[in-house]
């Protein structure tokens, strides 16, 4: 740092850079700065305003890939201490959830994939009809069986965002927002992380940019094949408490939940729009779709009007499994956390594990799954 052009060139300094402030950025920062870091999480608009509160908050296990799913029994139990350790309250409530089955191609899938989740250690009952109305009576009579996961539970994306942005803060973190990344620049033994605002001087930088990723990587030096989806969440007005648990669908297109009773409805019906121009949107077409099968799942909540429907960006990998890890020239400089199905969910458990990554360099032992490289070799 002893160039005089480097030092009139930044205004601000870092340990660690942190480019994106969803949940993943967030998760990094705060296991980072509890470890006594200095860190700084860059994001080109406000904190945590994309996918990590244009979702509904599920924290359902059983609906997770396979290759995830011990991930995911550690994050629903990481979930439950989540509040206590933040300081405040994440919203997050074990419910227990069904993933239901429709048809008897439905049944059939479902009872062909719960071998190798309970395999991978999720706690599964299967129930059909007769079963399942006593537990559920509320789920519409064409419902052939359901898979329960007393695991399932659910969160508030908005509380979370929220308890990790103070919990950073307290902790001496610090946000930059509104300030899109336009160059990343190394040097010697720093890098120069340029926005529009301003220019950071930071000894190591994390791309955890989501629907940017892409672009984010190509100014590392490393191109990382991300795309984008637009995710849609639909909630209701407030009305009596009609079911107390998650419900999933064997085909992955529901989840629904029911908060203070507002019923909150997803299940990847996508919006439109483009993170580049900032445009997005809700799909009215998609939006009736995603309703309608709200209602064919449970009648009752045909008598709840919806409130508000909003939309948010997300980064997606090829396979939809994570990507996270070192960067080459694997010189401990350059790291990524992109990707990933269920991000919302599993977000405390890889957060952690990718600030440990940065901190002590070392390769996880099960790192195959999620490894960064199989996209990005030396």
């Amino acid at each position: 740092m002893s160039s005089n052009s480097i030092e009139t060139n930044y205004k601000q300094t870092a340990e660690i850079c942190i480019i994106g402030g969803g949940i993943y950025g967030l998760v990094i920062a705060y296991h980072l700065v509890s470890a006594g870091s200095d860190v700084l999480i860059v994001d080109r608009g406000p904190i945590g305003m994309e996918a990590s509160r244009a979702n509904a908050g599920s924290v359902g296990v059983q609906n997770k890939p396979l290759k995830m799913l011990s991930h995911m029994v550690n994050a629903a139990h990481r979930w439950e201490t989540l509040s206590d350790e933040l300081g405040y309250d994440v919203g997050y409530e074990r419910i227990g959830g069904f993933r239901i089955a429709h048809t008897d191609e439905d049944v059939a899938t479902l009872e062909k994939r719960i071998p190798a989740q309970k395999a991978a250690g999720v706690p599964l009952e299967l129930l059909k009809r007769d079963e399942l109305r006593k537990e559920a009576s509320y789920l519409a009579g064409n419902v052939m069986a359901a898979a329960y996961c007393f695991l399932d539970g659910k969160a508030d994306p908005f509380k979370t965002v929220f308890a990790y942005s103070k919990a950073i803060k307290q902790l001496g973190g610090r946000f930059l927002t509104h300030s899109p990344v336009r160059q990343i620049k190394y040097e010697s033994d720093h890098v120069l992380v340029k926005t529009t605002q301003t220019t950071i001087l930071a000894g190591k930088v994390v791309n955890a940019a989501g629907a940017w990723a892409a672009a984010v990587s190509v100014m590392m030096g490393k191109f990382l094949p991300i795309s984008w989806v637009v995710n849609s969440v639909s909630v209701t007005e407030t009305g009596p408490m009609i079911f107390p648990h998650l419900i999933t669908h064997i085909r992955g297109n529901l989840t629904l939940k029911q908060a203070d009773g507002r019923i909150l409805i997803g299940g990847a019906w996508r919006g439109d729009g483009n993170p580049y121009d900032g445009r997005k949107q809700v799909n009215l077409e998609n939006f009736k779709g995603n309703i309608n099968w709200a209602c064919q799942a449970i009648p009752m909540i045909k008598k709840f009007r919806v409130l508000r429907s909003w939309v948010g960006f997300q980064g997606q990998s090829p396979d939809r499994l994570f990507m996270l890890g070192e960067l080459p020239p694997f010189n401990g400089r350059q790291y990524a956390m992109v990707g990933g199905s269920g991000g919302f969910s599993l977000a405390p458990v890889y957060g952690e594990l990718m600030a440990e990554w940065i901190l002590s360099g070392n390769v996880p032992k099960d790192a195959s799954i999620y490894d960064i490289r199989r996209y990005c070799e030396q």
